[in-house]
């Protein structure tokens, strides 16, 4: 009785180790600190098992009024795919169009601390984890029932997958909003590109910060392009 009661725990480690599941979030960013924050809501989805994850978003089509600066607008614009090794923590995408070459993040590791509170999301208990990342404070959910270290974006590294995201000062939240188990493929499409790292990125981003600052647009007129997304660029 016990080697059959063995059996089948083993049987349901493996079965829990080996699934591959399919996250849908939804994200906000509304960075209105100052005139160098970001505003980026999407539509997300996650797929992803123990060993990868391919993390695919689209801006929403959206109208909002934020508070006395009138309506912002955001439309639906091309996918924005992120690819990610779990096992290395490596990251793949396209950066803010600074560069022909996508960036590979080999740096993105991120220091959770594990917190006492718990909630319940999508019906799978979660357990809080905190950290601060490149610029943000943050209090993530993850739920040790699906134990596949992943989440949206770059968020990953805790005993669970990642159901929700919010930064300390509320301007960014990514909460999931269902959870399948899926048999899609999980690709890297950045496979056989050249990449720049991650502090290549950064050099590009701020020269390109400094070249929209310093054009001249007319008397009394100024262009910029925001500091920071979730992730700071310039300091």
């Amino acid at each position: 009785m016990k080697e059959k009661i063995l059996f089948v725990l083993l049987l349901l480690h493996a079965f829990l180790h080996a699934q591959k599941v399919k996250v849908h979030y939804d994200s906000y960013l509304i960075d209105l600190k100052d005139e160098f924050g970001g505003i980026n809501i999407i539509s997300a989805d996650l797929i992803t098992d123990t060993n990868e994850a391919l993390y695919i978003s689209t801006t929403k089509d959206t109208v909002f009024t934020i508070l006395d600066s009138g309506e912002y607008s955001s439309k639906k614009s091309d996918p924005f795919f992120l690819y990610k090794k779990l096992k290395t923590q490596e990251a793949c995408y396209f950066g803010q169009s600074v560069h022909k070459n996508p960036v590979k993040d080999t740096d993105y590791k991120i220091n959770w601390q594990i917190g006492k509170e718990t909630k319940t999301l999508l019906g799978y208990h979660c357990n809080q984890a905190v950290c601060q990342w490149r610029g943000r404070s943050y209090t993530a959910f993850y739920t040790p029932d699906i134990p596949i270290s992943s989440g949206p974006y770059k968020f990953d590294g805790l005993p669970g997958i990642i159901l929700e995201i919010n930064s300390e000062d509320k301007e960014v939240r990514i909460i999931a909003r269902a959870i399948t188990r899926t048999e899609e493929k999980i690709t890297n499409p950045f496979s056989e590109k050249q990449t720049i790292s991650w502090q290549e990125f950064l050099k590009l981003y701020k020269k390109k910060f400094e070249d929209f600052r310093n054009l001249s647009l007319g008397e009394h007129t100024t262009q910029t392009i925001p500091k920071r997304y979730i992730e700071t660029y310039v300091e």
